[in-house]
């Protein structure tokens, strides 16, 4: 479910636009981008799954800070202002 939405949102991009900017040119690899964050949430999930020890435990949170790190420059990379580039 994540995926197709993943997906239907990078061909949405190339429809925003503002006054100065389009979206696809502030991210041009969203697709890619998203596609790293789904799989480090997944790899930190399966590990938190498996395994209950404090090493694996700390990798996991450390995968899903830089999944978060990435979700986030998404976000504010595609912040447009209407007359601002």
């Amino acid at each position: 479910m994540a995926t197709i939405i993943v997906i239907y949102q990078g061909f949405g991009l190339s429809q925003i636009h503002s006054s100065a900017q389009q979206a696809v040119a502030l991210v041009p690899d969203f697709a890619v981008n998203q596609v790293i964050r789904l799989c480090l949430l997944a790899a930190a999930g399966m590990v938190l799954l498996k395994s209950k020890q404090p090493l694996l435990l700390s990798i996991a949170v450390i995968l899903a800070l830089f999944a978060e790190m990435i979700g986030r420059e998404l976000f504010y990379s595609l912040h447009m202002t209407v007359g601002m580039a």
